[in-house]
């Protein structure tokens, strides 16, 4: 009997393994066939192929803001006049101290749209001052961020941030009663607003290419969306500011910056216009062998196909990385005199399909257990 169940499971895993190796089957609709689940995956799936809005529509608005504490909920009509598919943006503001990010909850006729929607998340900006301050040693110490309580605006992203650039909506033609409950930390809403998709320009013009190098010290971040990034010291030559004997900080802990949806956004100004090449100088010692993606955006748009899920490879010493075409070739950016900003997102967007598809395997197999178990009663015999 031990042998037999031994064997039967080892066969089970290699059927549902087996359409893996099938190279030319898609892994999304492999998942949307195994999984009985209602995810914005199968959402997309279920509403079609749709064009997403190319102009802003403001579902709602209030100049002096909508105070939500934790439980308290909106509900608003919208009177939409043709079938709409685009992205929300929350236009909104920190109402508290609270360190983790705000969860809400979003609702169309009284029905979750996915299941995604009931674990929303805003984000919280954390800023920091361009000085650390010393210890008594003369070393430099870490200081808090200061948390902003700023206008600001968010598309949807879910607790898992599966989905970088955020999820979008489908509304058909009509009115509909749209409600957001406030689920965790209070915030004041401004506004929501359906968008298109963020914009990705086209590969940069053939343009003077600067000598002139724009270097942004990574530790120097004013704006990121996550207390828990934190700029750190090291000890390492290859790195800006050094110093053999004093602690400087000079870069972004990798440990802290590795979660999906984490943003780190930049200022700088560009002197002289023309085509720039971008590139980082990074350690990516977590992931053994394998990539790692993070989507670029200047002043809030994606300047190239390229720096769209940008991959930096695997490498336990500090080193430079550029942002390259799908032909292995620099990849470049048309930058116009004058101020910038520069935001990396953390993004998993290549990945997504496997890790749908994995996670789906692995709760077959759980459930295979279960059931294997609950006819031999726990009996190994």
């Amino acid at each position: 009997m031990k042998r037999m169940l031994r064997v039967l499971i080892v066969l089970c895993m290699m059927l549902m393994l087996l359409p893996l190796n099938a190279v030319a089957e898609d892994l999304t609709q492999l998942y949307l066939e195994r999984a009985e689940q209602n995810d914005y995956t199968a959402y997309l799936a279920s509403v079609g192929e749709m064009d997403a809005v190319t102009e802003s529509n403001v579902l709602y608005s209030a100049e002096a803001g909508t105070p939500l504490a934790e439980g308290e909920q909106l509900t608003f009509k919208v009177n939409v006049p043709e079938d709409m598919f685009g992205y929300p943006v929350l236009t909104y503001a920190m109402t508290s101290n609270n360190i983790l990010d705000n969860g809400y909850t979003l609702m169309v006729d009284g029905q979750l749209p996915y299941a995604e929607c009931s674990t929303l998340t805003l984000d919280s900006l954390w800023t920091q001052s361009g000085a650390f301050s010393k210890d008594r040693y003369g070393n430099e110490v870490v200081s808090m961020p200061v948390k902003s309580y700023e206008v600001t605006s968010c598309r949807l992203m879910g607790k898992a941030g599966m989905y970088a650039k955020g999820m979008g909506l489908y509304l058909p033609a009509g009115e509909h009663e749209i409600t957001i409950i406030c689920r965790e930390g209070p915030f004041k809403l401004y506004g929501v607003t359906l968008e298109g998709e963020i914009p990705v320009l086209e590969v940069a013009q053939e343009k003077p290419r600067r000598n002139a190098l724009i270097t942004l010290q990574a530790e120097q971040v004013p704006v990121r969306n996550n207390p828990n990034i934190r700029p750190l010291a090291d000890y390492d030559m290859r790195l800006t500011p050094y110093s053999s004997d004093k602690k400087v900080i000079n870069h972004i802990e990798d440990t802290s910056y590795k979660y999906p949806g984490d943003v780190l956004t930049y200022t700088f100004h560009v002197e002289q216009a023309g085509n720039y090449a971008v590139a980082l100088r990074l350690r990516q010692s977590e992931l053994a062998n394998f990539p790692v993606y993070r989507t670029i955006l200047v002043d809030g748009v994606i300047p190239g196909p390229a720096f769209e899920n940008a991959e930096f490879s695997y490498t336990l010493e500090f080193e430079n990385q550029h942002v390259v075409d799908a032909n292995g070739q620099l990849a470049y950016i048309d930058l116009s005199e004058g101020e910038h900003t520069l935001t990396l997102l953390t993004s998993v967007d290549p990945l997504r399909p496997s890790l749908q598809l994995l996670q789906t395997i692995s709760d077959e197999i759980a459930d295979l257990s279960l059931q294997i178990t609950k006819i031999t009663g726990g009996n190994t015999d």
